[in-house]
């Protein structure tokens, strides 16, 4: 593995920016390699990077198994629309928590002493780039 260096824009005191990485319909989420290499990335060019699982993927599966087994819904895009026909039955949409837990990762981040709350970005890809767009 190639020696990593800090960049230029970590040195120094004060606040850093931060930003949400939402992740791309993948199972294991913020576990992915690929996603990991970006929020590494991110970091090392001095952003504070806060990765969330969405809906159904990594650690946020909404409909466990009582037996702690496989989930009683197939993960992904099976979950995420499993709960939308239930949200679309009461009038309402998936989407809506999907950008609430993004509004709230920018809420943890502004928190954080070392993070300037007045640059705070998001991005994300597949499902995360829609989700970077709810959240905008």
């Amino acid at each position: 593995m190639p020696r990593i260096r800090w960049r230029r824009c970590c040195r120094g005191g004060g606040k850093r920016p931060g930003v949400v990485f939402v992740c791309g319909h993948q199972g294991t989420a913020k576990r992915v390699a690929e996603f990991q290499r970006v929020c590494l990335d991110l970091a090392l060019h001095g952003l504070v990077t806060l990765a969330i699982d969405p809906w159904g993927q990594g650690e946020r599966h909404q409909y466990p198994a009582p037996s702690g087994g496989r989930p009683l819904v197939p993960t992904g895009t099976f979950e995420h629309s499993y709960s939308g026909l239930q949200c679309l039955l009461t009038g309402g949409g998936v989407c809506r928590y999907f950008a609430w837990d993004a509004v709230r990762a920018v809420d943890v981040l502004a928190a954080l002493p070392e993070v300037d709350p007045a640059r705070i970005g998001v991005t994300g890809n597949s499902g995360g780039g829609v989700q970077t767009t709810m959240l905008m």
